[in-house]
C-alpha cells in the first residue's frame, strides 16, 4: 500500500496510482496502441506491406534470372530500379503511414546515391567484402555515373506503387462501414 510518508510530492503519488491502474486493468494493450494518438493506426496493414516487399524481392530475383537475356542497358544499370523499389517497400513494412511515403523514398534514393558514391572509396576489407556475391549485390563493385539514372526511376515507381496502394487501401476503408446499417424493419 503507497503512504503518503513514503512519496516526497503529489505528483510522485499521482504517477503511482496511474501505474496501479494501468497494471491491474482490464484494458489490453491492443486497446491502448489503437487509441494511441502518438502512434496512430498504420494507414496500411503491414502484413499488406510484407506481401508489398515480398513482390519486390520476387521483381529483385527475376531481374538477376534474366539480367543477360536483356539489352544492354538493362543488363548493366537496370538492377538499380528493383534494388531501390526493395528498398523502400522493406521501410514502409516499419513505417506504413502514408506521410511516410515521401521521406522513405528520398532516404531510399539518397541512401543508395551515397552507396554508389562511397564505392569510391576502397579499403581492402571493404574490397574483400565487394568481390562476394552478396557484398556486390549489397555495395555494387565499382562507381559508375549512370548508376544514378536506375536509383531516381527506382524512387519514382516505388512512390507511385506505395501512394497508389496507401490510396487504394483508404478507399476501401471509407467505403466498408464501421457498424452495421439497421434495416427499415429494425427501427420500430
Amino acid at each position: 500500500m503507497i503512504t503518503d510518508s513514503k512519496w516526497p510530492s503529489k505528483r510522485c503519488r499521482r504517477a503511482a496510482m496511474a501505474i496501479k491502474s494501468v497494471m491491474f486493468s482490464t484494458i489490453s494493450r491492443r486497446e491502448i496502441m489503437e487509441n494511441d494518438p502518438v502512434r496512430p493506426k498504420p494507414d496500411v496493414d503491414r502484413a499488406l506491406a510484407i506481401a508489398i516487399c515480398a513482390i519486390s524481392v520476387l521483381a529483385c530475383l527475376l531481374y538477376a534470372y534474366y539480367r543477360n537475356s536483356l539489352s544492354e542497358w538493362w543488363r548493366g544499370y537496370g538492377g538499380g530500379i528493383p534494388y531501390v523499389v526493395f528498398w523502400i517497400t522493406f521501410w514502409f513494412i516499419f513505417f506504413p503511414y502514408r506521410r511516410c511515403i515521401l521521406p522513405i523514398c528520398l532516404f531510399a534514393v539518397s541512401f543508395t546515391c551515397m552507396l554508389e558514391v562511397l564505392q569510391l572509396w576502397k579499403p581492402d576489407w571493404l574490397t574483400r567484402f565487394r568481390s562476394t556475391r552478396l557484398g556486390a549485390a549489397l555495395l555494387g563493385s565499382g562507381f559508375d555515373w549512370n548508376d544514378f539514372l536506375p536509383y531516381l526511376i527506382g524512387g519514382v515507381i516505388g512512390y507511385f506503387v506505395l501512394s497508389g496502394i496507401a490510396s487504394y487501401v483508404g478507399v476501401c476503408r471509407q467505403s466498408t462501414p464501421d457498424a452495421p446499417r439497421q434495416s427499415v424493419s429494425d427501427e420500430d
